[in-house]
């Protein structure tokens, strides 16, 4: 079977990196009949990465041809449906459903986040159409599957799961350890990652130099900068900067495993990024998130992890509950054992619902035909 996937895939957003090489990785143990095939912004860089056909998602041209020649597509997974970020990318995504209905393609919303959605005109009702010609609907939270529902989804087709980057398996032990001896850390060395990322004037960016110096001043600890995007390794260096004792930070981009390696070997993460509480998750590593958006704040939650809401963060209050954190990491290893299990097995979801699609596949005579087009 010949699968295409759309998603955020070659910006180099280490988030939407791990989901495509979760859904990689799990076709090839799962399924490795199954020719997965992505539409990539770098499709070269894309291929060298994962190791399987990439297409450029900008070529009409070839998304025609390659929608037509996809037994299914998979839209996700993310947060490709809403218009917070871009109402171009809204449509963008919602274009590449619509494609796949003219090009009699069935698909499936996978491991998705849906919304918020801006109030403008026709948002709401292009997405419950698009939604209700999907084959099947997973959602990666409780609030997206209230949306779903909401815009009128049948609940026979909307259900929810998990972030798909929480399937993901870390590169080699020694690949982390290699990183951080690089950077003169010893073997057993305790470091801190902390994953900050722009947002608007209330960018925390000093409560970070706050904690980075109390971490290496009072603790003894190392701490350790992770961009997960190119924008976020300015805003490090900035942190780093301004720090009384100077931080590490990560100067070249990794590849997802890699990330799951070196987040294994921290005794505590402090992130912005949602993927950065997910792959800490993943890895049972102790995390504080720093909830910019309701979905930190809900995933944060899930996984028993300690949040603070980005307009409450003060230097100080960013310290105190790190070091909370910090002192109570070893007797809270076995909640997050518990909490990484039953994420894993949430996100599993994801793969039973896309077999079930895929056996039916088999059985059905026809495909879905468009009837409107997906207004923007």
């Amino acid at each position: 079977m010949r699968v295409l996937i759309s998603g955020y895939y070659g910006f180099d957003n280490l988030g939407d990196e791990a989901i495509l090489a979760a859904l990689v990785q799990e076709m090839g143990t799962r399924h490795p009949d199954w020719t997965p095939v992505v539409l990539s912004d770098k499709p070269a860089t894309t291929e060298s990465a994962y190791g399987v056909p990439a297409v450029s998602r900008d070529s009409l041209l070839q998304l025609w041809e390659e929608m037509g020649r996809a037994d299914l597509l998979i839209s996700g997974g993310g947060g490709l449906l809403q218009n917070v970020t871009s109402q171009l990318s809204l449509f963008y995504y919602l274009s590449i459903l619509e494609l796949a209905r003219w090009r009699g393609t069935p698909y499936v919303i996978l491991g998705q986040g849906l919304g918020p959605f801006l109030p403008f005109p026709g948002v709401k009702r292009s997405v419950r159409r698009a939604l209700e010609a999907a084959r099947a609907v997973v959602v990666r939270d409780a609030e997206s599957l209230r949306l779903a529902q909401s815009l009128g989804v049948s609940p026979a087709r909307a259900s929810q799961a998990a972030d798909l980057a929480l399937l993901l398996k870390p590169a080699a032990p020694e690949i982390g350890e290699k990183l951080l001896s690089a950077w003169g850390v010893q073997r057993g060395e305790p470091v801190v990652g902390l994953t900050m990322r722009g947002w608007g004037s209330k960018e925390p960016w000093e409560a970070a130099v706050e904690l980075c110096d109390h971490l290496a001043g009072v603790l003894g600890v190392r701490a350790l900068l992770l961009p997960f995007q190119p924008e976020d390794r300015t805003l490090a260096w900035r942190i780093a900067a301004a720090c009384e004792h100077e931080p590490l930070v990560l100067q070249t981009s990794l590849l997802p495993a890699e990330m799951l390696s070196l987040i294994s070997r921290l005794e505590l993460l402090v992130s912005m990024r949602l993927h950065g509480l997910i792959l800490a998750a993943a890895q049972e590593t102790p995390a504080v998130g720093l909830a910019y958006d309701p979905k930190v704040y809900a995933f944060a939650q899930e996984a028993g992890q300690r949040v603070l809401p980005l307009e409450q963060v003060t230097g100080q209050r960013l310290r105190i509950v790190v070091e909370e954190v910090w002192q109570a990491r070893e007797a809270s290893k076995g909640s997050h054992a518990d909490a990484a299990k039953r994420l894993r097995q949430a996100a599993e979801r994801n793969f039973t619902v896309l077999e079930e699609v895929a056996a039916s596949l088999g059985m059905d005579e026809g495909r879905p035909v468009a009837q409107e087009i997906v207004e923007g």
